[in-house]
């Protein structure tokens, strides 16, 4: 007697793309095969470690025995925008579920045959700061936490040219002679020389403290200010326009920094796939 008791089916969740909740109830909705593959590898030419998660769809066909989605079939997920929670009123084409039911070994590994054939992990590398990127992580994130570190390094050489350039500029009050905290005259004349010295002055140590203070957000040119009308005001407008061409050098040198990232993009073999999970994704029709 035949005591063996027959498999148990696998237990298949199912996922909601936002799309279902956007339309009426009666909607008709078709199910994706979502697939969800951890791995932990070695990347020898970095002598890194990476451990992460590949999660993607892919259409709910048949497929024969030498038969994989082609590249373009496969979409990336995320699953935080996917909801377990089905959406009021839908119906859903159950073929889906039976069919992944039947051959799930077989999707399973065809799944995983896939990403390996297909899918690419990409390690960024910045060689001086001795970084990696994240699994996920796209290049632009990683400039910009390079960069982050990058220009903490230069924080106090920044300091120390805002103390300068605003020494140089009280020297350019002083030899004026101009007191820009004293009140206007009844003179027309004076006082509009005056009112404009004043909020040139302002404008420049203002423009001082945002030049120096992140190099992240400064400009590609100095920002344009009115023409001067006398040699305060151009003495002024000429220490800014310096100002900014130093700060310039220090964001550039942090720029050829940046430039120097390394990325190196490989396969994933058997060997480092650790875990395979399979559900159904559904999506209106």
């Amino acid at each position: 007697m035949n005591n063996q008791q027959p498999a148990a089916k696998p237990k298949i969740a199912a996922y909601y793309t936002p799309d279902c909740f956007a339309f009426s109830a009666g909607t008709e909705l078709q199910a994706r095969l979502f697939g969800e593959i951890h791995f932990d590898t070695y990347h020898v030419r970095s002598q890194t470690k990476l451990s992460g998660t590949i999660q993607v769809s892919l259409p709910l066909i048949e497929l024969g025995a030498d038969d994989l989605w082609l590249p373009e079939m496969i979409r990336t997920e995320h699953p935080a925008t996917l909801s377990a929670t089905p959406p009021d009123g839908v119906t859903h084409r159950e073929e889906a579920s039976r069919l992944l039911l039947e051959h799930y070994t077989l999707y399973k590994d065809k799944v995983v045959e896939t990403i390996l054939r297909y899918h690419r992990i990409r390690l960024l590398h910045h060689p001086t700061l001795k970084l990696f990127s994240e699994i996920g992580e796209s290049r632009n994130e990683f400039e910009a936490r390079c960069l982050d570190i990058l220009h903490s390094g230069v924080q106090e050489e920044l300091r120390e040219l805002q103390h300068r350039y605003e020494r140089m500029m009280d020297g350019i009050i002083q030899k004026s002679g101009l007191n820009y905290m004293q009140s206007v005259n009844d003179d027309p004349t004076t006082d509009r020389v005056l009112s404009g010295q004043k909020q040139m002055i302002f404008s420049t140590r203002d423009g001082l403290t945002r030049i120096f203070q992140d190099l992240r957000d400064l400009p590609d040119r100095p920002p344009a200010d009115r023409a001067p009308s006398n040699d305060v005001e151009d003495a002024l407008a000429g220490l800014f326009q310096q100002s900014w061409a130093d700060a310039k050098a220090v964001a550039d040198r942090l720029q050829q920094q940046i430039s120097l990232i390394e990325e190196y993009a490989f396969h994933l073999q058997y060997g480092d796939i650790a875990m395979v999970q399979l559900a159904l994704l559904w999506e209106p029709v």
